[in-house]
């Protein structure tokens, strides 16, 4: 028997998308002051104040400062992949570099996947059928005619957006209803690296939060001591924060609560990007 859908403020893919897109935008208003040297964007989160290092980071400022600095972010990178295990909580993850998601790259993503992801090859999602996806719950019982009214698209559309869902393995038929399945992808988490740039990086990795659990900056060891200095504001934003030393010594700082995506659809999209690079 079908179960009727939940009303929510999500009924269609114009609704979702506007609201991811306005996620978007408030994350792209956070890059830009991350990046503006002139807006003083710390003093409503230092309130004021002038926090003093603990002893173990007054350390690594100390060390930094006669670290050798690396000659390149993709030597910073490599290093980084050779000591992943200080960024993941889980064994048995899937590694991947420079990953496109939506329209920028991501410098790694690690995550847990289901062996029945890693045999099938698979293809480029639509937008289409991200949304219509995403507007799919878990065990959830529903017609063709449902889940067109639901997107707001034709029941022609749904269905060939369903064919292809269900060829690549995201959702199966029970009788005249559609499921979706248990995702291939979970936990995902994403490393940004930096030579020098710390504030690019935080915005990088935080525009990241849409669709990972965890989000981390990697910085080389030699230049970190400026953002050692605002230590608090990685936490502020929920960015992992990790310290690299050429020498293959790996810091992690500041390590961020696991959380939920805060998208809906752009999980999705980096589940795919990732799935299609690994295969």
């Amino acid at each position: 028997m079908e179960i009727e859908p939940q009303i929510c403020s999500l009924r269609n893919i114009n609704s979702m998308v506007q609201v991811e897109l306005s996620i978007v935008d408030a994350f792209h208003n956070v890059a830009v002051q991350l990046n503006n040297d002139n807006i003083p964007i710390f003093k409503s989160i230092m309130n004021g104040k002038t926090m003093l290092p603990s002893p173990a980071i007054a350390g690594l400022i100390s060390s930094s400062l006669e670290a050798t600095p690396f000659a390149s972010e993709s030597d910073l990178m490599d290093t980084v992949l050779r000591h992943i295990e200080h960024f993941l909580q889980h064994e048995h993850v899937q590694i991947a570099t420079e990953v496109q998601v939506g329209s920028g790259y991501v410098d790694l993503i690690a995550a847990r996947v289901t062996d029945k992801a890693l045999d099938r090859l698979s293809h480029a999602i639509s937008g289409v059928e991200a949304c219509l996806l995403a507007n799919m719950h878990y065990r959830q019982r529903l017609r063709l005619s449902t889940i067109a009214k639901r997107c707001c698209i034709s029941v022609q559309k749904a269905e060939a957006a369903i064919h292809n869902l269900s060829t690549m393995g995201y959702v199966h038929s029970v009788g005249s209803c559609y499921v979706r399945n248990a995702p291939f992808v979970t936990d995902i988490v994403a490393v940004e690296g930096k030579l020098r740039n710390w504030r690019r990086a935080l915005s990088q990795a935080h525009r990241n939060r849409l669709f990972t659990s965890q989000t981390y900056v990697a910085l080389d060891a030699r230049y970190a001591r400026p953002a050692l200095a605002n230590l608090d504001v990685f936490h502020h934003y929920r960015v992992g924060l990790a310290i690299i030393f050429q020498s293959g010594d790996v810091h992690v700082v500041y390590r961020p609560p696991k959380g939920r995506p805060i998208a809906n659809v752009m999980p999705i999209i980096a589940e795919n990007a990732l799935l299609q690079q690994l295969n």
